[in-house]
């Protein structure tokens, strides 16, 4: 069983988040020599740095893909970035969801008693 040394992960680990701009520490050990358990065993998965690493490479992302979104003559982009922007009241007029929930509490049966059905009562 190889043994590892947790700062030389910790290293190796910044170093393909930042290579390789991932964005889930799940990803990180197919960049390395290790297996996902030994990354959980060295504790790396608690390492603040780490997970600022991500967290900076999700926001890069983010903020690329709104970016593209704003400039794209695409509609359907174009209104995924303005929902993101939306404030509630824009965003409930944009969603056919809302609409639907408000109907739930409608009966969908209703139930007819027939002149024949009271009839046959008596």
């Amino acid at each position: 069983m190889a043994k590892y040394n947790t700062e030389q992960l910790k290293k190796d680990s910044l170093e393909a988040i930042i290579k390789n701009q991932l964005v889930f520490f799940d990803e990180i050990c197919a960049f390395l020599t290790c297996s996902k358990r030994t990354m959980y065993d060295h504790g790396l998965h608690k390492m603040q740095e780490l997970k600022d690493a991500l967290d900076n490479n999700r926001l890069q992302l983010k903020q690329s893909m709104r970016k593209k979104w704003y400039k794209s003559d695409n509609a359907t982009l174009q209104i995924s970035a303005y929902k993101l922007l939306a404030n509630q009241e824009e965003l409930d007029r944009l969603t056919v969801a809302k609409n639907q929930n408000e109907n739930k509490d409608v009966d969908k049966f209703k139930i007819i008693e027939s002149d024949e059905d009271s009839s046959n009562e008596d």
